[in-house]
């Protein structure tokens, strides 16, 4: 629920986030309105009495609600910063900091509510406020901007838009798609309602105390997928040993046989091969490749200074990914590049020297094809930097959908790394953080669209 973004979010873990983080906010929302007469969950409202009161001389007043979308604006700011420093470290716990902090200031105003609705109402309003802050960051972050929770304005401004597309896209892929995003929606809007209610029964009854329900809620929450993350690693670990259990009648009987082999092959006269890079004569493929690039370029009004090619043909653990300069005729850079895993293990190389290739969305696969390289924008991967690519072809056609993107990934090596081959993800061409910081101002730099073509020598 927390834990997985990027890639590995699914919409089942978008619901979730979803359905617990819109029933906090509606808690939040009404236990803070009856409590103080104030939105505690969004700063819309805030900036019209803000303006009415600078305009009516008020500015005591016009302070205070200053301070509402400043917290507000401060809690966001928190939340992203705390993200930023703990993905360094470890990208699985980014959620855990601000939801404690979150279910702190929640505890702390319930249990000190009875002292603060009578001599400080404000900085009840001020404390929920940057908790929900807080809070909306952390979930725009983890969900990709697919997920809001305190808010219902920009909720309802997306759940027009997207019911009115069904009207008019038909494809059953994009039907499928924004049904999935249409329920979810309304998911979040029902829980946010619930939360609401529920408040509204028993603020009554607890009054402010009543925020030690959202809080326990976030608790366990918290609790469920520590404890998820427990048991898979555990299960992970059993399996290993088991398997590792029954292969090793298999690996001894191998190793026995490999000695065999050499004292056979010592006896006869012969040398034991060691593994060598293969000699990759791909230098005139690529050039080969650059003519049809340059012409195709040229066609299509996009840069004629440069492209970028890729190899998927060739052995992952060698450099396949070059930067071929159209004015000098030769690959200025060379680079090992990741490929879609398609149906085997995301972050192995058991697909190194044989890639297969998918159009599908869910497929994980790489696609062929020329593609170009649109807007740079931000990435939970690698430097944090993303190009997004436009499939040119009908075997790539579905690039935006599958979100496949050009980015950085700490697990692809700088150097090439022959017999191994280089981790897969699912279906991105990504390359190491080193070697991504030089091609990003190179990119940055173009004044036209930059053709990426990836291709299969083998074929």
């Amino acid at each position: 629920m927390f834990r997985h973004h990027g890639k590995t979010r699914t919409l089942s873990h978008n619901k979730k986030i979803a359905s617990l983080l819109s029933f906090v906010a509606g808690m939040v929302n009404v236990a803070g309105f009856l409590s103080v007469q104030r939105l505690t969950t969004n700063v819309t409202g805030h900036f019209a009495f803000f303006i009415d009161d600078i305009f009516k001389m008020n500015f005591s007043e016009s302070f205070i609600y200053f301070l509402y979308f400043l917290f507000f604006l401060l809690g966001s700011f928190v939340s992203n910063f705390l993200i930023e420093v703990i993905q360094r470290k470890d990208e699985r716990y980014i959620y855990f900091i601000p939801t404690l902090i979150e279910i702190a200031i929640l505890l702390s105003i319930a249990l000190s509510s009875t002292f603060l609705l009578l001599h400080s109402p404000n900085f009840i309003a001020i404390s929920l406020l940057f908790a929900m802050g807080l809070q909306n960051a952390l979930v725009t972050r983890i969900s990709g901007a697919l997920v809001r929770t305190t808010h219902l304005t920009g909720l309802f401004t997306d759940l027009g838009i997207e019911l009115s597309q069904l009207i008019f896209y038909k494809e059953t892929e994009q039907q499928n798609r924004l049904r999935s995003t249409i329920k979810l929606r309304f998911r979040i809007i029902l829980f946010f309602f619930l939360g609401g209610i529920l408040a509204g029964i028993l603020y009554p009854y607890l009054h402010l105390y009543v925020l030690i329900v959202p809080a326990l809620l976030l608790s366990i929450g918290l609790f469920y997928d520590s404890a998820k993350f427990k048991i898979l690693q555990w299960k992970r670990k059993k399996d290993t040993k088991r398997n590792d259990k029954h292969a090793k009648p298999k690996v001894d009987f191998m190793n026995k046989l490999k000695w065999l082999l050499l004292l056979v092959s010592l006896h006869f006269g012969c040398k034991k091969e060691v593994p060598k890079m293969p000699a990759v004569t791909i230098e005139n493929t690529v050039k080969a490749k650059a003519v049809e690039a340059l012409n195709y370029c040229k066609a299509k009004k996009m840069n004629e200074d440069f492209c970028i090619l890729i190899d998927l043909g060739t052995h992952s653990g060698i450099n396949r990914f070059f930067v071929y300069d159209f004015k000098k005729k030769k690959i200025t850079h060379r680079f090992l590049v990741s490929h879609g895993c398609c149906n085997s293990i995301w972050g192995q190389d058991f697909t190194k020297n044989n890639a297969a290739f998918s159009n599908v969305d869910n497929s994980h696969c790489s696609s062929l094809g020329k593609f170009k390289i649109g807007e740079r924008g931000y990435s939970n991967w690698g430097i944090n930097v993303k190009y997004v690519m436009h499939g040119l072809d009908s075997t790539n056609n579905n690039a935006l959908k599958r979100f496949i993107v050009f980015h950085s990934w700490e697990k692809v090596s700088d150097e090439e790394v022959y017999p191994d081959g280089t981790p897969e993800g699912w279906g991105c061409p990504a390359i190491s953080n080193a070697n991504f910081r030089i091609v990003d101002p190179i990119l940055k730099k173009a004044k036209k669209p930059v053709l990426m073509w990836i291709y299969d020598s083998k074929n």
